[in-house]
C-alpha cells in the first residue's frame, strides 16, 4: 500500500484511498488532488513490501529505478474595473482594469494582456479604450477612458484571457472568484430656466418663474428638483425702475426655496419704461454631485428672461385760453409712446418718443360748444404725434376739452386719457368771454339850452358760472367793474350841441352818466365806446 506525502505542502483535496486500498493487478494506484487557488505541489509515494521474506521499501527520490517526485502547478487569474462613481456629464471618467496572474508562485501583475471592453446596456458616446487594446502596463492596469454628454448610467464589462504553461485561462468581471464585479459610471444632470419673457405696461405686476429639473441617470429623465438654493438678480435699463415683491416672491426665500414642482416665483414691478432682466442660478446635489446652474443659454438652460415696460402719454396745449367769442380756438392734442428700447428717435433727450397715427377721441365734459373740428384727430395724429381740434363759440361760456386714446406699443394696448394723472396733462379749458354797452334814453327831445342826461350801461359775461371764485360771480351778463371808462362823442350834430362837463365817465354798478345841451334847434347823435378786460381778454 503506497504512502503519499506532500514534502511543500498538501492541496485543498486529496483523495488517496486507492492507494491505501493496494495496488491494483497492474501495480497501480491513484491519487486524485484538486486546489481552489494556484499553487505547486509535490506528491511523494513510498512503499514497503515482502519479496521472497525479505522487507524492501522503495519512495519516488529518483534513484534507479525509482521516479523522482510527481509536481502539480495549479494555475489562476482575476482582473478587476473600477471605480464605479457618479458625475456630472461632460466630466472624463477613467475606468482602471487591472490584470494579475497566479502561475502557481503567487499573484503578480500581469503585463501584455489585452482587455476587451463591452458594455452591459447603453454605451457612453465618447469611449477611449486604446490603452487597454495596447496591453496592461507593468503593473497589471490598463485605462478607459469614457465621458457622455447625456445623463445615463453605463456598465463597464472586462475580459481578458491569458495564456500560462500552456494552459489558457479566461476571466471577466462577473464578480466570480477574485473578479470584481462590472464597475458603473451614472453621469448626472440639472437644467434652470426663467420665464417669460414679456411685454406689459408700467405699474403692471410681472412674475418670472425659475424651473429646475434634475436627471439622475436613472432612465427617468429630467424631473422636478424639489431641493435647491435659487438665486437671481433683476438688472434694470433703458429706463426701468423694478421693485421686488418680497412677499410675493419665493425664489428670494434663504436655503431650499423649491416647490414639489421644482419651481419658485420673482415678482417685480417697474414704473416706469424700459426692461428688466432676470438671470437665475442654482446650487444642487444630484445623487451626491454638486451642481451649479445659471440661465446662461448653455446646454438645456434657458436664456436670460427680460420684461420690457411700455408707457405712454397724452397732452393738450393750450391748457387754459380766453378768448372773445366768435374768435376759433385751436386745441393742440400730442401722443408720445416709450416701448422700453431706450430710443431717442426724435432726439429731444428722452425715451418717450411722438406716435403717429393715434386716434385721439375729443369729448367736453360739460358743455359742448357750437362748433367743434375734431376731423384731424379723426385721421390720427402726424409724424410729431399732433392732430388739432378747433373749436368756436357765438356765446359767452366755459369748456372742458378732455382727450383720450387707446395705441398699440409693443403688441400692448395702452389707454391713456387726460386728466388721468401721470405724464397726462390735465384737461385743457377754453373759457369764450362776450361784453355790451347801451345808452338811454335811446331818443328824446329837448328844449333849446335844456341838460339833456345821457346814461351808458356796460354789461359783461366772464364765460364762468357764478360759483368759480376765478370768475364775477355771476351767470350770463354782468355789471362791467366799477371804475370803466366809458367814452362819449358826438358823432351827428345839427344844433350845436356840446357836452357839459366831461365827455367821459367812469361806471358805478354798471352804468354812468353825461350831459348835454344845445343852442339851436337840430338833430343831435351821441355815440359812446368802452375798452375793458374781461378774463384778461
Amino acid at each position: 500500500m503506497p504512502v503519499i506525502t506532500f514534502p511543500g505542502g498538501a492541496p485543498g483535496f486529496v483523495d488517496a484511498s486507492g492507494c491505501t486500498a493496494g495496488t491494483n493487478a497492474f501495480g497501480d494506484c491513484f491519487v486524485i488532488i484538486n486546489s481552489t487557488v494556484g499553487g505547486i505541489f509535490t506528491a511523494h509515494a513510498s512503499v514497503a513490501f515482502l519479496v521472497d521474506g525479505v522487507l524492501l521499501t522503495r519512495s519516488t527520490d529518483g534513484s534507479a529505478p525509482n521516479s523522482g517526485d510527481a509536481v502539480k502547478r495549479y494555475l489562476d487569474a482575476f482582473i478587476t474595473i473600477g471605480p464605479s462613481q457618479v458625475d456630472e456629464i461632460n466630466d472624463l471618467h477613467v475606468f482602471t482594469v487591472h490584470v494579475e496572474l497566479n502561475d502557481g508562485t503567487g499573484f503578480a501583475p500581469a503585463a501584455g494582456a489585452i482587455v476587451t471592453i463591452t458594455w452591459v446596456g447603453a454605451s457612453p458616446d465618447f469611449v477611449d479604450a486604446s490603452d487597454c487594446t495596447d496591453g496592461t502596463d507593468a503593473s497589471g492596469d490598463c485605462h478607459v477612458t469614457i465621458s457622455s454628454t447625456e445623463p445615463g448610467t453605463f456598465t463597464a464589462h472586462a475580459s481578458v484571457d491569458l495564456l500560462s504553461f500552456g494552459v489558457s485561462l479566461h476571466r471577466e468581471t462577473d464578480g466570480s472568484g477574485l473578479n470584481s464585479d462590472n464597475a458603473t459610471k451614472v453621469f448626472v444632470d440639472a437644467t434652470i430656466s426663467i420665464a417669460p419673457s414679456q411685454t406689459n405696461e408700467v405699474g403692471t405686476e410681472h412674475t418670472f418663474t425659475v424651473t429646475v429639473t434634475e436627471n439622475l441617470g436613472d432612465g427617468n429623465g429630467y424631473v422636478a428638483a424639489t431641493v435647491g438654493d435659487v438665486d437671481f438678480t433683476l438688472t434694470d435699463s433703458n429706463g426701468a425702475v423694478s421693485s421686488l415683491n418680497a412677499g410675493a416672491s419665493t425664489c428670494d426665500d434663504a436655503g431650499n426655496n423649491l416647490d414639489a414642482f421644482g419651481q419658485c416665483t420673482i415678482v417685480f414691478v417697474s414704473p416706469s419704461a424700459g426692461k428688466v432682466t432676470g438671470h437665475a442660478s442654482v446650487n444642487l446635489d444630484v445623487s451626491g454631485v454638486s451642481l451649479f446652474r445659471e440661465t446662461d443659454a448653455t446646454h438645456l438652460n434657458s436664456g436670460d428672461a427680460v420684461k420690457t415696460y411700455v408707457d405712454a402719454f397724452i397732452t393738450l396745449s393750450p391748457l387754459l385760453d380766453t378768448n372773445e367769442v366768435n374768435d376759433p380756438h385751436t386745441i393742440r392734442v400730442h401722443v408720445e409712446i416709450d416701448d422700453g428700447s431706450g430710443l431717442d428717435s426724435n432726439g429731444d433727450g428722452s425715451t418717450f418718443d411722438p406716435a403717429a397715427g393715434g386716434t385721439p377721441l375729443i369729448s367736453f365734459p360739460g358743455a359742448t360748444p357750437a362748433f367743434v373740428d375734431a376731423s384731424a384727430c379723426a385721421l390720427g395724429t402726424d409724424a410729431n404725434g399732433n392732430c388739432d381740434v378747433i373749436i368756436n363759440s357765438a356765446d359767452a361760456g366755459f369748456f372742458i376739452i378732455h382727450a383720450a386714446v387707446t395705441i398699440d406699443v409693443g403688441g400692448v394696448s395702452l389707454f391713456r386719457e387726460t386728466n388721468s394723472g401721470g405724464f397726462n396733462s390735465p384737461d385743457a379749458v377754453k373759457v369764450y368771454v362776450d361784453a355790451f354797452i347801451t345808452l338811454s334814453p335811446l331818443e328824446a327831445a329837448n328844449e333849446v339850452n335844456a341838460e339833456h342826461v345821457i346814461t351808458a350801461t356796460v354789461m359783461q359775461d366772464d364765460g364762468r358760472p357764478a360759483a368759480d371764485l376765478a370768475g364775477d360771480g355771476v351767470d350770463g351778463f354782468g355789471s362791467a367793474p366799477d371804475g370803466t371808462l366809458v367814452q362819449f362823442s358826438i358823432a351827428f350834430n345839427t344844433a350845436g350841441a356840446t357836452f357839459v362837463g366831461d365827455d367821459f365817465c367812469t361806471t358805478v354798478g354798471g352804468s354812468c352818466s353825461i350831459t348835454i345841451t344845445a343852442s339851436s334847434a337840430g338833430t343831435v347823435v351821441v355815440a359812446v365806446t368802452t375798452t375793458f378786460s374781461v378774463g384778461g381778454v
